[in-house]
């Protein structure tokens, strides 16, 4: 049951980051003031970046990924919050954010050094 409801949680997430956001496109662009809108942006990012046949699987799941950003907007950790049950979707969830990938800067106006963002990543034939 509560794994259920977990799961549906996640799904109702992940269909949030399907709506555009252009801000990350625009180089020098400022995110809007609010923190959570750059966090969209973040998972914006990585669901384009899974729309890649790399990231495709006909297993169906969904891997809850949490990592720590500098200011720079630079990964440096990231770890598996909740598995999918699935290793090679777990694999695939945490390869979408490695260690090193470089979203845009922290804006500074927000006055933060580092943040952990937590995202639902939804994957299966068509994520």
């Amino acid at each position: 049951m509560m794994r259920a409801l977990l799961i549906a949680a996640a799904c109702s997430c992940v269909s949030i980051t399907t709506a555009p956001v252009h801000a990350q496109t625009v180089p020098g662009h400022r995110f809007s003031e609010s923190l959570e809108q750059y966090k969209f942006a973040v998972s914006r990012i990585i669901h384009n970046r899974m729309q890649t046949s790399f990231y495709r699987s006909s297993l169906g799941g969904i891997s809850i990924v949490t990592f720590d950003l500098d200011r720079h907007g630079t990964v440096k950790k990231a770890s598996l919050r909740t598995s999918s049950g699935s290793s090679n979707i777990d694999s695939m969830a945490l390869k979408a954010v490695p260690v090193g990938f470089q979203f845009p800067p922290i804006p500074e106006h927000l006055g933060i050094t580092d943040i952990r963002v937590t995202v639902p990543l939804r994957y299966g034939s068509n994520p």
